[in-house]
Parts: C-alpha cells; structure tokens; sequence
C-alpha cells in the first residue's frame, strides 16, 4: 500500500523558511520513519525563492543602514577598539554579488532532496480551463482575477491524486481559496472539481503540517483521530521546555516588523490595544497542571510530535502617549502607571493579560530531549 502524499503550500514554507520550527522537525521524522511522502510542487519553489529573495533584499538594506549608523557612532564615541576596525563599509558591502532567483531555487531544490522531498513539477492544465476558472471567479481564483500560481498549485495536488500509484493526498495550506477560513473542506467549486476526476475519497486538507500528519493517519488506520495519552516523562519534559521558552521570552517585544512591510507578533493571536507602543513581555507564568498534552504520533518509538496548551498569565510593559493615557484614566483602563514621566511625549506602563497557550513539540525519545517547541496559537482569555 503507497504511504500518504502531503503537499505542502507555499504559505506552509513561507511560515519557516529556515525548516527548523517543530512542524518541520515533526514532518521529516515521519519521513524519515517511512510513514508518509512529501511533494513540493515546483509553483512553491519559485514562490519561495521569490519571498527568500525579497527577505534577503530587504535583510541587506536594514544591515546598510546599521552598519552606516554605527560607523557614524564610532566616530562621535572616539572609542580605541581594534576589533570594530573589522567591520566594513556599506561600499565595501554593496559591491558584494547579490545571490540569483536561479540560485535560490537552487538551493530549494537541493535542500528538499536532502529533508527526504520530491518536486512536482508544473502541470499541463488546459489553459482554456484556466481561463474559464479566471473569468467565472471559480475558486482557487477570486473576483479581482488572482489566483493562476494557486490554480497550478491545486493542478499538481490533483494530478498526484489522480496518478495511477496515488494513495492517500493531503494538501497542506492555510490559504483560504482552496477551504473557507478555519475550514478543511475545499469550496464547492473545487469539490466538484475532484469529483470529476474520481478523486472524492482518497483526499484530505490541512492547515498546518501537523494537522497534515493527522488527517493521514486517520485516514490510513480507518479512525477518527484521538489525542494520545503522553507519558508522565514526555509531560516533564515539555514542562521544563516551556519554562525555558518563557524564561527567553522576558524583555521581547511583542512585535516586530517583518520584510514585507507587514508585522510579526511574538504571540501569534495577541494584538494589543493601539495606542499601546514598544510593549514587551515582562512575566510570563504558566500553570503546569493545566497543560493538555496530545502527542499525535511516535515514529519507531524514537521521536514523538504533537501539541501541548497551556494556561499562561503574561506581563507586558509599554509606553503610551501621554495625552492618550489621561483620556482613559476614565475608561477603567487594564494596565498601571509604572512612570508619568519616562520623557517628554510618553508616560510607562504596564499589564497583564491570560491566554491559552498552544505549542507544537519534537521529542527525542532516546536522548530525553525536545528538539523543537514552537508556538502555534494563543488565545486570549
């Protein structure tokens, strides 16, 4: 019997591009153990070495501008360290080669090879069909004509299904044209899509690698998944892992900003109010014998990948503009006056705020160690 197929989204890649974050771990362990396959189409290849390209662009103008302002710093601080005469200049670093599309896909290619992947390449879709899709908005396109990458994306996921030695396919996305937001069911128009080429049953859809992982052992054993039952060893070790992660996590900002001119938050469905700014994690205690251990599978009894939440009360401190701050002293505001007058515009203050914390884990079963803890989800209580 053939393993089940995941393939994987560009949106899946472009999460953690640096395949290091638990769910990577967790998917190439099932690999490695023979459990499951993984595609990448080539579509996903090109699309990510497209984001690593920009990441890498906007990466060298940010380190430009560090580097001239430190130079610049050096000079007003008149400091004798010889070991600053190392860095160079912001000419010396543009004359550097910029890394090539080609290359990055490249190297893409090459690590795909070495996770235990194989690339599918693009596929010959009719593009009479395509163009019929585009102008009746027929999912993966939308009303404003996107979505020709997506639509090959779904070509190649239908083509694995559709292939003579096809067993079970997953599609591993969060993009909400193939399924409705919070969905694992495709839309309408892609249901009946598959059910003309005969494929209804022997497919499934993920958000997440994880969630992947899940649906195809269900979907192999002939059972509904169930959360199974951790060892007291495994649940002392995530224990200890997650007061390590919160530990790291002391004095980060909530925030950040990321390449695409978007932002990045540290707890991933945490979103202050507005007029809080530079707000950073302070405390961060969590309940232990709240926490909901499900290990969703353990790969030839060495390596266990799975989920763990867990009841967390985080402390943040922040600054806040100071005519916007007395204006809610009436509001019955939830944070502290910690410093009326931290400088001229702005006062400090500080709060605090409960949640479910989710976490993703990798764990090494032979060396008692979690390889990979990563948070996938918090949710505000």
């Amino acid at each position: 019997m053939p393993r089940p197929l995941l393939v994987i989204d560009t949106n899946i890649i472009r999460s953690d591009p640096n395949f290091g974050s638990a769910q990577w771990q967790g998917l190439v362990a099932a690999v490695e153990a023979e459990e499951v396959d993984v595609a990448v189409p080539e579509v996903v290849v090109r699309e990510s070495a497209r984001h690593m390209e920009q990441r890498i662009k906007s990466a060298r103008r940010e380190l430009n501008t560090a580097v001239r302002a430190i130079h610049d710093q050096l000079r007003s601080s008149r400091l004798d360290a010889p070991a600053l005469t190392y860095l160079p200049s912001v000419a010396e670093l543009r004359k550097l080669p910029e890394i090539t599309t080609e290359e990055l896909r490249s190297e893409l290619r090459n690590r795909f090879k070495e996770l235990g992947f194989t690339v599918a390449p693009i596929p010959e879709a009719a593009h009479d069909q395509l163009v019929d899709w585009s102008l009746a908005s027929h999912r993966p396109f939308d009303a404003t004509d996107k979505g020709y990458r997506d639509a090959l994306i779904w070509h190649t996921f239908c083509d694995l299904a559709a292939a003579d030695s096809a067993g079970f396919v997953v599609l591993v996305s969060d993009d909400n044209d193939y399924c409705a937001r919070g969905k694992t069911t495709p839309h309408e128009d892609l249901a009946g899509h598959l059910a003309s080429i005969g494929r209804t049953e022997s497919v499934g859809f993920a958000r997440t690698v994880l969630e992947g992982l899940e649906v195809a052992r269900a979907a192999m054993t002939n059972t509904s998944w169930w959360p199974r039952v951790p060892s007291p060893r495994v649940t002392d070790l995530l224990m200890a892992a997650i007061r390590d992660a919160y530990t790291d996590m002391i004095g980060a900002p909530l925030t950040r900003d990321v390449y695409d001119d978007s932002t990045e938050s540290l707890l991933p469905g945490v979103e202050l109010p507005e007029e809080l700014e530079a707000a950073s994690i302070s405390t961060a205690r969590f309940e232990g014998e709240s926490a909901v251990v499900s290990v969703v599978e353990t790969y030839r009894g060495r390596t266990s990948v799975g989920t763990v939440e867990v009841r967390t009360s985080f402390g943040y401190e922040a600054l806040m503009d100071k005519g916007e701050f007395y204006s809610t002293l009436d509001n019955d505001a939830v944070w502290t006056l910690v410093d009326p007058d931290y400088n001229r515009n702005y006062v400090a203050i500080e709060g605090e705020f409960g949640a479910v914390v989710e976490f993703a884990f990798v764990i090494d079963h032979q060396h008692e160690n979690v390889m990979a803890l990563d948070i996938e989800h918090v949710q505000l209580l």
